[in-house]
């Protein structure tokens, strides 16, 4: 973990407790400095948190509670899915019977092997990832399950042969952005 240079952070001395925080534009500089921890070591403890940063180890406590508790914050071990077994990755895009979408959706959704559904617009209506952890396990989910599944029009798979980059860790620069 890189040094940080200790940086005194003002707290409110507000009766109750902090508003949850809603948005991005909610955070000041002390969550943003939280976030940072986080992001490089989600394991980091509160006691370094409040020493590095000169506040106590309530306030960090609070204010992590403050930002998972408000959603924008997921405190939470990522697994490489390559590294177990899950050589097969997988997009695929499906054009459906829009009245239908919704039902699809919800069809798809008790997959486990989907990380991803989105409704999306454009050439697809619904677009899935899908980790398998080889080809016959693809080929056998396309032939029981999709094509028992009412109202998708058609399905284009799109296999992934090599990732280039593959970032679970995600920065939106909120880290970074003035209040």
């Amino acid at each position: 973990m890189a040094a940080r240079k200790p940086t005194k952070h003002k707290t409110s001395s507000r009766s109750g407790s902090a508003p949850v925080a809603r948005d991005l534009d909610d955070l000041d500089d002390l969550d943003r400095s939280i976030l940072r921890f986080l992001q490089e070591d989600g394991r980091t403890t509160n006691a370094l948190m409040a020493r590095e940063l000169g506040v106590s180890e309530p306030t960090i406590r609070n204010r992590i509670n403050r930002l998972c508790g408000g959603g924008l914050v997921k405190v939470t071990a990522v697994i490489n899915p390559h590294a177990h077994g899950f050589a097969c990755d997988v997009l695929i895009g499906l054009n459906c019977d829009l009245t239908a979408r919704d039902v699809i959706s919800a069809s798809l959704s008790v997959f486990d092997e989907i990380v991803y559904l989105g409704h999306v617009t454009g050439r697809y209506d619904i677009v899935i990832e899908m980790l398998f952890p080889e080809d016959a396990a693809l080929f056998a989910f396309v032939n029981k399950e999709l094509t028992q599944i009412p109202g998708i029009t058609r399905a284009e798979i799109l296999h992934v042969l090599k990732a280039d980059r593959l970032d679970f860790d995600w920065r939106p620069h909120a880290t970074d952005r003035n209040p």
